[in-house]
Parts: C-alpha cells; sequence; structure tokens
C-alpha cells in the first residue's frame, strides 16, 4: 500500500491499535488512543525510518494532536530530503 492507507497500517502497527488490526484515520486525535505512549512513539519513528528513510524530529511528533498530522510531517520530511538530493546533485 502507498500514501496515507500505507502509513495507517504502520502507525496501527507501530502503537498496537486493536492488536496492530485497528483502523485509524487522518482525523484520529492521537490523545484519544491508549496506546500511545512513549514505546508507541519510539516504535512508529523507527518504522517511519525503515519505510520512508526519513528521520521525523521527536518534538515535532510530540507536538502533533492526531495521525494525519504525523502523516504531513512524513511528507514534509520526504519533500525536504529530495531537494536537498537535488540541491546536492546541483540541479
Amino acid at each position: 500500500m502507498d500514501g496515507f492507507e500505507g502509513f495507517r497500517a504502520i502507525f496501527a502497527n507501530a502503537v498496537n491499535v486493536n492488536g496492530g488490526e485497528g483502523v485509524v484515520e487522518a482525523g484520529t486525535r492521537l490523545d484519544s488512543l491508549d496506546e500511545w505512549d512513549s514505546l508507541g512513539k519510539f516504535l512508529l519513528l523507527s518504522l517511519v525510518f525503515a519505510e520512508y528513510e526519513v528521520n521525523l524530529d521527536a518534538g515535532d511528533v510530540n507536538a502533533a494532536s492526531s495521525v494525519g498530522d504525523i502523516w504531513r510531517l512524513i511528507e514534509r520530511e520526504k519533500t525536504l530530503r529530495y531537494v536537498n538530493l537535488r540541491l546536492a546533485e546541483g540541479r
């Protein structure tokens, strides 16, 4: 799965929403999930790096209020990585 659909599965697995099989939406509030704790955040950061090759700032993740906010952080970091690679190549 690509895009947000793939991320939803990664998120549900990282924070063990209903045993990793739970459904989360972009608007799902992080503070409504009992599983959104320090271990869940750590696992999510690890899985995001493994899947998308981006490092999310822990402070940004802590400031996020919804699943969609975290997806937007990933998209931002992917875009910044792409731009930085192009600049390094002199394009």
